[in-house]
């Protein structure tokens, strides 16, 4: 709903000034409603997230009001570098998404397996620390999204190449914040075993490693080049539906994640299949990460397509064997 009334407020500010501001304010309401909501869920000793979300809100505001000092009236001299910080801007709102969806996913889990659990080892600090991240990359997702939408076009070109700077920084890093959350659940089931989810990245390496020998060895440059354009569009779809599915399979691996954590955490029943369960999801998730990475913006260089296509298929793999597994193990229990 916030991005509904944002984009309206954006297509209308020039010609009702008041109006405008009264949708952004809706926007800021729907904001602090939508980060305050899945707080309610949570059980009381999880009220410590609460400031988080303020913290978030005064970011986010202060970073709008920065930038409406930074506006620029003129037309842009260079058509060219405006398209392609449309691009850019388009490019980190879709990622700013991807990190929000995911990090929903995860709470979603969260939630899950501490209800399914009875709150029992709703406390440990390994639980804290992974609905901490997960609920700060949530909440900061959700705020950086929320710039990207506000219009930034009207921005002077080094202010906003400066916001993509730092837009793409603090996306990168609240993807490590979820690798991390992910790698502690893993540890924690996996202990030093935890090394096998990034058997499918070494793997995906190892390819790319071999197609650029076998590029080098059998292509000429003139050649490379003349593929290189004619592939180009075909290239452009595939990382397209690339970087669909990597942000499907993350938020899918990563809610199921955090479902198998707060839910068999404590639990030493089938323990092997247990661990079987978080291997297939936690290499689901680590590959789809890389692959949202490596899809994120096409790349020139011919290659990086073959280990595209590979990640998307040990990713989507996995996921699938990853969830008949999960369904093993409840049917199991029963």
């Amino acid at each position: 709903m916030h991005t509904f009334f944002m984009l309206a407020a954006r297509n209308i500010h020039a010609i009702h000034d008041p109006i405008s501001k009264c949708l952004i304010l809706t926007t800021w309401t729907a904001l602090i409603l939508a980060a305050v909501a899945p707080l309610s869920l949570f059980p009381k000793p999880y009220n410590f997230l609460v400031p988080i979300v303020f913290v978030a809100v005064l970011l986010t505001l202060g970073a709008h009001l920065y930038l409406k000092t930074k506006s620029n009236d003129k037309k842009p001299e260079n058509q060219t570098e405006n398209e392609e910080h449309k691009n850019e801007i388009t490019r980190l709102n879709e990622l700013s998404k991807a990190v929000a969806i995911s990090s929903v996913g995860g709470l979603v889990g969260l939630l899950f397996g501490i209800h399914k659990n009875a709150l029992n080892h709703a406390l440990d600090p390994v639980v804290l620390v992974t609905v901490f991240l997960t609920f700060t990359s949530f909440i900061f997702g959700i705020s950086l999204m929320l710039l990207c939408q506000m219009g930034l076009m009207h921005l002077s070109s080094s202010s906003r190449k400066n916001f993509l700077k730092i837009g793409l920084g603090l996306c990168m890093f609240l993807l490590v914040l979820l690798l991390f959350a992910a790698l502690v659940i893993s540890i924690t089931f996996l202990k030093w075993y935890t090394f096998m989810i990034f058997i499918p990245v070494l793997i995906a390496y190892g390819v790319w490693q071999y197609s650029i020998v076998l590029s080098v060895r059998d292509m000429t440059h003139n050649n490379q080049e003349s593929i290189q354009e004619k592939e180009k569009s075909i290239q452009e779809e595939q990382f397209k539906l690339a970087y669909t599915n990597a942000n499907m399979v993350i938020s899918i691996t990563f809610g199921a994640l955090m479902a198998i954590f707060t839910g068999y955490l404590g639990s030493d029943e089938k323990n092997m299949h247990l661990n079987f369960c978080v291997i297939l999801m936690a290499s689901a998730f680590v590959s789809a990460l890389v692959l949202m990475l490596l899809s994120y913006k096409p790349s020139p260089r011919s290659h990086i397509g073959h280990v595209v296509n590979i990640l998307s298929f040990l990713a989507m793999s996995l996921l699938v064997f990853g969830v008949f597994s999960i369904f093993i193990l409840e049917f199991m229990r029963l």
